[in-house]
């Protein structure tokens, strides 16, 4: 195994285009799977190995999207269940895992499977970084009491995270971000940087 400071071991997953979705780590998010690439995909997931890479399309009006259609960062996750439909259609409840980097697509027939590399996070305490936690917490809770969609279990969800890597995901996760702002902070390894982030946005939420 190869190691370097921002990334780990190099691994082959099945990958799964997302439209109009972006999946972060920790969140747990049912999808609704119609297309047949990602039918297919399906077929080959077993209880030994239910680990799919979820990656965004560019542009969510694309049917069948190729691998240039495909943002480069997305997420591991983990397939908790998963439901047959009457119209041959499945729905799936899957948990995301950690960031990855596509470096190149394997096969594109009959799913897409590609060679990644999952993001290595070190998170350090600083002042810097308490004093950003502590302000998400501040803006969220301001948000929650704005937004008809947020309730207090999201509260306490945000309050009682304290691990600035989650908790930038958990607020991005919640928030009606858009998917492309939602992706620029998926695709943000830098924990500081990520913080200062959804921090901006939520100021722009607020002032919306």
């Amino acid at each position: 195994m190869t190691r370097t400071k921002d990334f780990e071991l190099v691994e082959r997953l099945p990958v799964m285009p997302l439209k109009n979705t972006v999946v972060f780590p920790h969140q747990v998010i049912p999808l609704a799977v119609g297309r047949q690439k990602s039918l297919n995909l399906l077929k080959y997931i077993d209880d030994e190995n239910k680990i799919i890479g979820l990656v965004s399309q560019r542009d969510g009006s694309v049917e069948e999207p190729h691998p240039d259609d495909l943002f480069t960062w997305g997420t591991a996750a983990m397939i908790l269940k998963k439901f047959k439909m009457p119209d041959g259609s499945e729905q799936l409840i899957v948990q995301g895992m950690y960031r990855i980097k596509i470096l190149e697509y394997m096969q594109t027939e009959p799913h897409f499977e590609a060679k990644v590399i999952p993001a290595q996070e070190n998170v350090q305490s600083t002042v810097e970084i308490e004093a950003l936690v502590n302000n998400l917490k501040m803006l969220f809770q301001k948000i929650v009491d704005l937004s008809p969609y947020l309730t207090s279990e999201h509260r306490v969800m945000v309050l009682n995270t304290d691990d600035p890597a989650k908790l930038a995901d958990v607020i991005a996760s919640q928030v009606n971000f858009s998917v492309s702002e939602k992706q620029d902070v998926l695709e943000i390894v830098n924990v500081e940087k990520r913080l200062e982030r959804v921090h901006y946005l939520l100021n722009k939420e607020l002032q919306n």
